[in-house]
């Protein structure tokens, strides 16, 4: 299960940049505008027909697109589906929920979304955010994959290196550089063959089969730095998220203190907090994109997004304030910003400090149940259900 909690820098800044990319290669797509040598499609369901090919770069936003023809430039698509089965020349920029690649890609495919898997092949890089991945047996990718989401599967072959972080990493194909990955499990076949090292963060140690081809060496370190083979580099990430995490509750106390507090008690409305939190997910998202699909709501549709990211981030900040508040005795509260500063900086400890927990599994529950709640909480204040109590009170 993937660890959920306050977001990783280095994950935030690949999908961030990943989606970035596909909305300013879409905005012409969304404000639709022409442009010299560009060919721009938009509807229900887009086709490039097999005996209609493409002789310029191709944008597309639709709920389904189909390439089962060539395109001689690059493709950049918004959609809920995007197959690939003829031949693109250049590269491929999706935002979409699945991808599949049955044909070819000149350069590279970078997708932020949801699955992606390659049975055809990619010449350049395969970079994936928020998502899954599969290079399937018969499937390639000539340079590097790099990921941070989901599963990641590799039946097939791939040409450079393979890094990033992951929920689970399968390696069972041909991997022609070194493999560098941090996740919660990291499973490696008889017949997999890698080139250079075998390098990963994991909370237990993988099985790597003596017969399987490990052209480096392989390091293991473990993903809580005090057990045996943990090291003190394994605590620099979450000491640097726990330093983030702080300063952005002490701003946020600091400018809405208010606004703070009645986040914070609609936190102990657990079960509707989750409920809620449960929801956005995954629906938030998905409205963003039906909005900018309507051009008039691209606006909307935007701030939608931008806030959901931001409401994802702080939402377990908000559980640190609401636990700490808990904690802490009720006499301390005098309602200044002293008292919640407080509690913030006690909870989000205690969060964090789940993370570093020995034990399997609990760290990405625990870290699932703080993100989902904070961020119900914080939609519900937002909204006016969260039912603050009088200034004095706060």
């Amino acid at each position: 299960m993937p660890r959920i909690w306050i977001p990783p820098v280095r994950r935030i800044a690949v999908a961030v940049s990943v989606a970035a990319v596909a909305f300013l290669c879409l905005m012409p797509v969304l404000a639709g505008r022409t442009a010299v040598a560009t060919e721009i499609r938009r509807g229900g369901e887009v086709v490039v027909a097999a005996n209609a090919p493409v002789r310029e770069d191709f944008y597309a936003a639709a709920g389904i697109v189909s390439i089962e023809g060539d395109v001689a430039g690059d493709v950049t698509v918004l959609a809920g589906d995007l197959t690939i089965d003829g031949d693109v020349t250049g590269s491929v920029n999706a935002l979409a929920g699945r991808v599949e690649v049955e044909g070819s890609i000149g350069r590279s495919l970078r997708v932020a979304g949801g699955t992606t898997e390659v049975r055809g092949e990619i010449a350049g890089d395969l970079v994936v955010a928020g998502g899954s991945v599969r290079v399937s047996d018969g499937g390639s990718v000539g340079g590097d994959l790099i990921v941070t989401g989901g599963n990641v599967v590799v039946d097939g072959r791939v040409g450079g290196n393979v890094v990033g972080n992951a929920a689970r990493v399968n390696v069972s194909g041909d991997i022609g550089g070194k493999v560098d990955i941090r996740a919660s499990q990291v499973e490696v076949a008889a017949d997999a063959s890698v080139r250079g090292d075998l390098t990963y963060t994991s909370p237990g140690e993988a099985d790597v089969p003596p017969n399987a081809a490990i052209g480096g060496e392989v390091r293991y370190t473990n993903a809580n730095p005090f057990a045996a083979g943990g090291s003190a580099g394994t605590l620099l990430g979450p000491l640097r998220q726990l330093l983030w995490a702080l300063v952005a509750g002490a701003l946020i106390i600091a400018l809405l203190p208010r606004g703070a507090a009645a986040v914070a008690r609609t936190v102990r409305r657990v079960l509707p907090s989750f409920a809620v939190g449960l929801l956005l997910i995954w629906l938030a998202p998905l409205l963003a994109i039906v909005l900018i699909l309507t051009l008039i709501g691209l606006p909307i549709g935007v701030i939608l997004l931008l806030s959901w990211g931001v409401a994802l981030y702080v939402g377990p900040i908000f559980a640190g304030l609401a636990l700490g508040r808990l904690l802490l005795p009720r006499r301390w509260d005098d309602g200044g910003r002293g008292y919640n500063l407080l509690g913030m900086t006690l909870g989000v400890i205690i969060i964090f400090a789940v993370r570093l927990a020995p034990l399997p599994y609990l760290p990405g529950i625990i870290g699932a149940i703080v993100t989902l709640v904070g961020l119900g909480a914080v939609a519900i204040t937002v909204l006016g259900r969260g039912r603050p109590t009088s200034p004095a009170a706060i």
